[in-house]
């Protein structure tokens, strides 16, 4: 029992890291929903949120195949606009467990391949950030 108190602890200080570091994030509004801080009704300001993602997602493409994966998957990016490239993946918790790119890239599209070997099975997210937009994938490493 002490140990899954442990895990409880763990997981809520990591939720209050990941609600600090990117506020207004897709993967913060599903930790918040995890622990219980938020219900799934969509209010305004949750439509508001949608609505930008939306816009992101024209700007930005993120795709991976095979999903789920074992051990490695490739992940499929594109930008719109030259500029400074973020692509990470996180785990539920919102630690980051990779950084597949961190640099300036011309607009085009991408692929990357992310071998998750060293990891255990489970869900995983892919972060894509470029020109101040961002979006989400999730990421299933099945064993």
């Amino acid at each position: 029992m002490l140990l899954q108190s442990q895990y409880i602890t763990k997981a809520k200080t990591y939720a209050e890291e990941l609600k600090t570091k990117y506020p207004d994030d897709a993967l913060t509004d599903h930790a918040r929903i995890l622990m219980g801080e938020e219900s799934q009704s969509a209010s305004a300001e949750q439509i508001a949120s949608e609505q930008n993602r939306n816009t992101a997602e024209q700007e930005l493409a993120l795709k991976s195949y095979p999903n789920p994966f074992n051990p490695s998957t490739q992940i499929r990016y594109s930008i719109k606009d030259a500029g400074y490239v973020s692509l990470k993946v996180y785990d539920l918790l919102g630690r980051e467990v990779a950084v597949l790119v961190d640099e300036e890239k011309q607009p085009g599209a991408f692929t990357i391949e992310w071998n998750a070997g060293h990891l255990p099975s489970g869900m995983y997210f892919s972060r894509l950030e470029s020109s101040g937009r961002a979006i989400i994938q999730k990421l299933l490493l099945v064993r």
